[in-house]
């Protein structure tokens, strides 16, 4: 059984009222606040309703971790993956990869599949418009904790906030952060569509010094702690991974090369404390909870508030003997 925290079932409460006068809604809550478990619980109430659910993900760990959520509240959802071979158009509640389900869109609705509540995690990430815009009479419920797109207000109406960041840490759901700033000059990195372009921002990281400087401030600041480092691209975070090695440090590293049961060992390792420090690119920035957690090392630089706060959420998880969290 799931209990749920106040603000949780605050947020349910005013879902619902929303629902009477809006049919897409935004869910924002922060990072470790439990956005899943709130979403799941809208899809129980319209699971026994008899409400036909479709829910959509954009990881295969945030896929993972909806498929436990929904579990837990006695539904057996279809799961919709690369290699699955059949599908039920009347199944109560369906969960599926985004660019899978976009791949299936006209073969679904040749066959009249037509949900009734589209659930969508990550919502501010582009990819899920068409997904609204090929289910058009379904009311949406979009969970974000970072509500940053020029698009969005083209899809939703409303939104449901109803706690931040310093309630969350001031409650105990979240810890503080104690940060560290490196100071570099960025000068000679083009902006490309408002970010940082990626490589020239890897031609800046891929140095010598910059490389050994990330290694000399873990060992001066979190020797030992457990740490996740977000690297510009696959090939600074292999280089970074192979560093931390070469200076005696247990690392590992994940990316979008790394096989996703290899992905899954390495993260299950790394929450177990099999080792300190693991590197990644684009891969923990969605859907990895690993609580015990103590420190993230932005070895990236990004104009993206979105990207910035789902990085740092990774640290922000309360954990035994954890007052706060350390971002370099």
């Amino acid at each position: 059984m799931i209990i749920l925290r106040t603000y949780q079932d605050e947020s349910i409460q005013l879902l619902r009222e929303s629902f009477k006068k809006h049919k897409r809604i935004l869910l924002v809550q922060p990072t470790g606040s439990g956005k899943t478990i709130v979403f799941s619980q809208m899809v129980k109430m319209a699971y026994d309703k008899g409400t036909q659910v479709l829910i959509a993900t954009n990881r295969v760990e945030l896929f993972s971790q909806t498929l436990k959520v929904i579990s837990q509240h006695g539904i057996n959802p279809q799961i919709v993956t690369a290699n699955t071979k059949s599908f039920s158009k009347d199944a109560p509640v369906t969960i599926c990869m985004v660019e899978t389900l976009t791949r299936r869109i006209k073969t679904w609705k040749d066959i009249s599949y037509s949900p009734k509540l589209l659930i969508i995690d990550e919502a501010h990430l582009g990819n899920f418009f068409k997904l609204i815009d090929a289910f058009p009479l379904a009311s949406c419920i979009g969970a974000t904790a970072t509500p940053i797109n020029k698009r969005l207000c083209l899809y939703y109406t409303d939104i449901v906030q109803n706690i931040d960041v310093a309630e969350l840490v001031e409650q105990g759901f979240l810890c503080k952060c104690k940060g560290f700033m490196m100071q570099d000059d960025f000068s000679d990195v083009k902006i490309t569509r408002g970010d940082y372009d990626e490589k020239q921002l890897f031609k800046h990281f891929d140095t010598k010094v910059l490389y050994k400087g990330v290694v000399d401030k873990y060992k001066e600041k979190c020797m030992g702690e457990k740490t996740l480092v977000f690297n510009v691209s696959i090939e600074h975070a292999n280089k970074m991974n192979k560093e931390f090695n070469d200076a005696g440090i247990h690392s590992e590293v994940v990316t979008s090369e790394t096989h996703p049961d290899e992905r899954k060992k390495i993260f299950s390792d790394f929450d177990a404390g099999h080792f300190p420090v693991l590197n990644n690119c684009s891969i923990a920035t969605f859907g990895v909870d690993i609580p015990s957690l103590r420190v993230v090392i932005m070895n990236r630089a990004t104009k993206s508030t979105a990207l910035w706060l789902q990085c740092l959420g990774r640290g922000s998880r309360p954990y035994p003997g954890k007052t706060h969290f350390t971002c370099l």
